[in-house]
């Protein structure tokens, strides 16, 4: 049998669109927020993912992969103390304009310098070196993402204009993303350690340096004793603590934290309002039927249970609207290279967020 509650919302669904499309709005407006401030971190979360280091070295004042700055080259030869490290590669880069010609603008280049053309790297994908390392080792050759491909019509042959010096796209790769920030765009791109310093000179920046061990499984073991040794030279990550501690200084410790929790408290204070007044009037509406129901013998107390359950009922239909739409937004965003991530572990919070807000409203109504 269909209870009160759940009959109620079937036949006279719409008093209740506005709750649920307030909490839907709610959602999605949390969701941006995120979703924007992970957004760039995630860009270049796919090096994490696809290098085969064991231990990330980075300054002492860096608190995420995304703001790395320069680091001090001496810091290999510490880490080449420890008798576990096998191997350290350093990750440099540096940026260049790229004049799209005339009356099409311009885009930012982030160039890549691969320490090797040949081989294996630690620090970059091995496919993208297998495929164009030998043509990279020919002088300012260059290797964009693939976006930039379909963005910008660029064609493998075409001579390009970096920092005023010519530069020959040899192909596209699928091992990086590019992005729109702040109106421009940002194109990933892979060179030479000679075309990098060719093209950018003094801009060429050693931003990580990355260790291979000999056992995968001692890293949380030698980053401690490496630390213990040089903790003023240098801070080590491991993997994990490195995708997971980026991802918690961007929410909780960063600029971007008082953004967010703004917009969080913003939209849990629009929907507790809208909702509690969408049920209000449904309440009001039906009080001579709830009326009848009390002079059957039905407790106050059942009534509001019966209400409670509106409200639950209601905040799921907008949790799902809510994620439906930043769905759309994700879409959009990916259409237009704008840097946007939801990651999963993030609804674990949103959604009981959602719903007690849900539950706020219908006891307040």
């Amino acid at each position: 049998m269909i209870s009160l509650a759940r009959s109620s919302l079937i036949h006279e669904w719409r008093r209740y669109v506005a709750a649920a499309l307030a909490l839907a709005f709610s959602a999605l407006l949390i969701h941006a927020q995120i979703g924007i401030a992970l957004g760039m971190f995630f860009i270049f979360a796919d090096f994490i993912d696809q290098s085969s280091a064991d231990l990330w070295a980075m300054r002492n004042d860096v608190k995420s992969f995304d703001q790395a700055w320069w680091i001090d080259p001496n810091v290999e030869f510490f880490l080449r103390t420890h008798p576990e490290v096998t191997e350290v590669s350093p990750m440099s880069g540096g940026f260049s304009e790229l004049k799209l010609g005339k009356g099409k603008g311009h885009a930012i280049v982030k160039l890549f310098s691969l320490n090797k053309t040949s081989g294996k790297d630690i620090a970059y994908p091995q496919a993208l070196i297998d495929e164009f390392g030998p043509a990279l080792a020919v002088p300012r050759n260059i290797v964009f993402e693939r976006q930039a491909e379909k963005a910008f019509s660029l064609k493998i042959g075409d001579d390009l204009e970096l920092n005023n010096k010519r530069v020959k796209v040899v192909g596209f790769t699928d091992s990086c993303r590019g992005v729109k920030w702040f109106g421009t765009d940002v194109l990933l791109s892979f060179v030479s350690q000679e075309t990098a310093n060719d093209v950018c000179g003094s801009n060429i920046q050693t931003q990580y340096f990355l260790v291979k061990l000999k056992n995968p499984a001692k890293a949380e073991q030698v980053k401690n004793e490496l630390m213990a040794m040089y903790k003023d030279k240098f801070r080590l990550w491991t993997r994990s603590e490195l995708f997971w501690g980026s991802q918690k200084y961007i929410l909780l410790e960063s600029k971007q934290n008082a953004a967010i929790v703004f917009s969080a408290l913003l939209s849990v204070l629009i929907g507790i309002v809208i909702t509690n007044q969408s049920l209000r009037s449904a309440l009001l509406a039906s009080m001579r039927d709830y009326a009848a129901i009390r002079a059957l013998g039905v407790s106050k107390f059942s009534l509001s249970l019966v209400v409670l359950e509106q409200a639950a009922w209601v905040g799921a239909a907008g949790l799902v609207l809510g994620l439906l739409m930043t769905g759309g937004l994700a879409i959009v965003a990916a259409c237009l290279r704008i840097p946007f991530a939801v990651p999963l572990w993030i609804l674990c919070f949103t959604i009981p967020l959602i719903m007690l807000t849900a539950l706020a409203s219908g006891l307040l109504a």
